[in-house]
């Protein structure tokens, strides 16, 4: 449909993998080379694990294409099956004869395999989808791994499928098999740099000549809402293509992204008041409501209207530099801004609480996180030093999208630091603090209320 209006030969994130779009990131590429040396070198089993959507299936492609005519390769990627299928699917595979039980299965199996071994020739069983077989076929497997031809193994077998594979290697029945296991990758998502490689790679073969065609604040949209995943990518890029088709746009914006996501997400464009429920990014735990997007990037742009309209404001720039203090950042500048990093409570009232022995700055509504442990437990995790009240800016559940929010401050002139907070089972958040601290309530809230004036509504103070 949006092909001819960008330029297209083909639409360019189908979803179903396609060796023609290949994208070797460096993980990629490290665990193709783990699978291509557990094999060339036989060296038995090999065991390849990531998340959902990060580009298993695709690893396994690549591996089997690029083997020589002398290797034969049985895959399995229907695991909820018993001992006695697995053989049958195996000796199919191989071309021997599927008729009779299990002792005539193995024999037959053996025998092939042993006879291909003297000749020279590889056999392999690649196993997708692996963390769904049952422990009675795990054991069926690695007893085939028994068979020999001399000191070789005659069958090279390659386990493949997401984390929880590892949990169930990991349990004592199993403990002969893990033991057999010389060589283990597990696939991380794309960087934000690598997504945004992805998706310029891909639309390149897809025939576009424009490498620019999903703007750098795109890019890092669809980086926050897929985690790298690039399945999920493919899913919302393609999304974005068919929204900007629609809207006649030749140029992919973060507004776009948005409502791709907000599309995928099931909600209805333009209806703003909506209530948003509670959703978790791809392959990671859902921690709180999520903002809609479409609504986070609007903030976003306007924020960046008012970074650029405080640059011509010096006054009030060094009365923001003096109240904050002159201590450099402690993060380093790290991708470009990213629509969604800041999670922190709403809008503070400036009042402290006598019931509480620390004077705090008291939201108007709390948040969900708030709500569930109480304030007193953020301020005593985040205590200023010396016990001066500190004022947090923002908080994200990763370390780049917390550098990111330290370099939109240093553009205002604002030096702040990255406090790492555990909470326990919602894991580690990073806030984003002001450099140094405040003694008296009073002067941390001058600076919550100055840090509102640029566009910073969210900050809070703790001590």
């Amino acid at each position: 449909m949006y092909t001819r209006f960008y330029n297209l030969a083909e639409r360019p994130f189908e979803l179903t993998p396609d060796l023609t779009y290949l994208y070797l990131s460096e993980e990629h590429r490290e665990a193709l080379d783990h699978l291509s040396y557990g094999v060339e070198q036989r060296r038995g089993f090999v065991q390849l694990t990531g998340e959902v959507g990060t580009g298993k299936t695709t690893m396994l492609d690549a591996l089997v294409s690029g083997l020589d005519a002398t290797t034969m390769v049985v895959r399995l990627a229907h695991t909820t099956i018993d001992d006695v299928e697995l053989l049958r699917i195996l000796a199919r595979g191989l071309g021997v004869e599927t008729r009779g039980g299990k002792a005539e299965l193995l024999d037959g199996i053996g025998t092939l395999l042993r006879d291909r071994a003297h000749s020279g020739r590889n056999t392999v069983l690649v196993v997708d989808e692996a963390q769904n077989l049952g422990l009675s076929v795990l054991e069926e497997i690695r007893l085939l791994s028994n068979m020999r031809h001399g000191d070789s193994q005659v069958l090279q077998i390659i386990l493949a499928g997401q984390p929880e594979l590892r949990d169930k290697l990991e349990l004592r029945a199993l403990r002969q098999l893990r033991q057999r296991i010389g060589i283990r990758y597990h696939l991380a998502p794309l960087s934000r740099p690598e997504t945004g490689e992805y998706i310029r790679h891909r639309i390149r073969v897809a025939g576009g000549e424009d490498d620019g065609l999903f703007s750098r604040a795109a890019v890092d949209v669809v980086y926050e809402y897929a985690g790298g995943i690039p399945r999920v990518i493919n899913t919302v890029c393609d999304q974005a293509l068919l929204g900007g088709y629609a809207g006649g746009k030749r140029r992919i914006g973060p507004e776009i992204v948005a409502d791709a996501v907000d599309s995928i997400e099931g909600y209805t464009i333009g209806r703003r008041d909506a209530e948003v429920p509670s959703v978790a990014r791809p392959g990671r735990p859902s921690a709180r409501p999520r903002p809609r997007w479409s609504s986070v990037v609007l903030s976003a742009a306007v924020l960046a209207v008012l970074v650029a309209f405080l640059s011509q404001l010096p006054d009030v720039r060094q009365d923001l530099l003096r109240a904050a203090g002159t201590r450099g950042a402690g993060g380093r500048a790290g991708a470009a801004p990213i629509s969604a990093v800041s999670r922190a409570a709403p809008a503070a009232t400036m009042k402290p609480r006598a019931e509480s022995p620390v004077a705090v700055v008291e939201p108007d509504e709390v948040s969900a996180e708030a709500a569930e442990r109480g304030l007193e437990a953020e301020t005593e995790l985040l205590r200023g030093p010396g016990g001066r009240y500190r004022v947090v800016v923002a908080s994200s559940r990763r370390t780049e999208a917390a550098r990111s929010e330290i370099t939109r401050l240093e553009a205002v002139g604002i030096a702040s630091e990255i406090v790492d907070v555990d909470l326990g089972d919602e894991g580690v958040w990073y806030r984003v603090v002001v450099a140094g601290g405040f003694p008296s309530l009073e002067e941390a809230g001058a600076i919550v209320r100055q840090l509102g004036e640029v566009g910073y509504d969210q900050a809070w103070i703790s001590r």
